[in-house]
């Protein structure tokens, strides 16, 4: 968090920066211009593959610490710009009646007892209505508009600045990426796709099953009940980004990396598992091509997946086709014999 909010103040002089040559430059447009210069992300906290150290209540913990950091950030931006108008007064109380909010059940849920009252009173804090409790940036981005119509110029270009922050943060530290092994996927995926063996994964066999399990499943309904009695690690991590978006944060976007991702069908098994769970339009879920086979396989899968209509039909509702690679494994099993010689020479 420490080296977060670093970049975050970083990001925040450039946007300054932008805007002031955009005024510049552009006299009459300037304050249309959000600029989104760098995101940040973290995937500390979120990273399941291999862990048993981190439990649902850890995750959605991590969720509120990260919720809390960012409109503390804000709070004390807003207190920095100082605007006169009572725009900007009910733009700090509603900030201060959110970060209320989310410290009660940062509170509730850092609690160690697993009793189903104890989760009972945290789950019900952060799904009943109540007025610091808000999960989309919406009602904040209209009360800096109303703040922004009310200042001076210089006020003005700040306070751009600070709704370029909250737009591009929302009331995330940065974006989470979460990362599930390919195996715990297909796992999750087995029983509805009846996959086999490994072997299966690139035949049109396996794609057709996958391909028809994402057209006809509906989304089922979940909640904090459902976290605690699913046993299986994608299915609860599902379930977990469906509560984050339903009852902390609607707007940030997750990724959801696949360690050791070496097939098409488990990508398309992970995209069934997010639309079973309804949150398919907001996870961009990311082959993680790390290990010696996965990276010279990757053309291959990438080719096959932008041959499925269902893969291109996600990509288009997300916008963008997200991959990784050079991670962990890449350093393990490539990097190694050239790093020795290069460092005998």
């Amino acid at each position: 968090l420490d080296a977060i909010r670093h970049g975050t103040g970083a990001i925040l002089k450039l946007t300054r920066l932008i805007l002031e040559e955009a005024r510049r430059r552009f006299p009459d447009s300037w304050q249309d211009v959000l600029p989104a210069p760098v995101k940040l992300a973290t995937w500390v906290g979120y990273d399941r593959d291999g862990r048993n150290d981190i439990g649902w209540r850890d995750v959605i913990r991590h969720r509120l610490i990260e919720k809390q950091f960012r409109l503390a950030f804000y709070a004390d931006e807003l207190k920095a710009i100082a605007p006169a108008g009572d725009a900007g007064k009910r733009l700090a109380d509603k900030l201060a009646a959110v970060l209320a909010h989310t410290e009660k059940g940062l509170e509730l849920f850092s609690v160690d007892d697993e009793s189903p009252e104890v989760i009972a009173a945290a789950a019900d804090h952060l799904t009943s209505e109540a007025p610091g409790r808000i999960t989309s940036i919406a009602p904040l981005l209209a009360l800096i508009d109303e703040t922004i119509a009310e200042a001076d110029d210089d006020a003005k270009l700040a306070l751009i600045s600070l709704k370029a922050m909250v737009k591009n943060f929302g009331f995330g530290a940065g974006e989470i990426h979460f990362r599930l092994n390919a195996s715990q996927i297909r796992n999750a995926a087995r029983s509805v796709l009846n996959l086999v063996s490994d072997h299966d994964l690139f035949g049109r066999r396996a794609l057709e099953r996958v391909q028809e399990a994402i057209e006809t499943t509906r989304p089922v309904s979940v909640n904090f009940a459902s976290l605690a009695i699913e046993k299986s690690s994608a299915s609860r991590l599902m379930i977990a980004m469906a509560q984050i978006f339903k009852h902390i944060d609607a707007d940030q976007p997750i990724r959801l990396l696949i360690a050791e991702c070496e097939n098409p069908v488990t990508v398309l098994a992970c995209i069934y598992l997010a639309r079973q769970f309804g949150i398919d339009d907001k996870v961009d879920v990311c082959p993680l091509f790390e290990t010696a086979k996965a990276l010279d396989r990757s053309r291959r899968i990438l080719d096959v997946l932008l041959g499925q209509e269902v893969y291109k039909d996600y990509a288009n509702g997300r916008g963008r086709v997200a991959i990784q690679a050079g991670f962990s494994d890449a350093g393990r099993f490539m990097g190694q014999i050239p790093a020795t010689l290069a460092i005998e020479r």
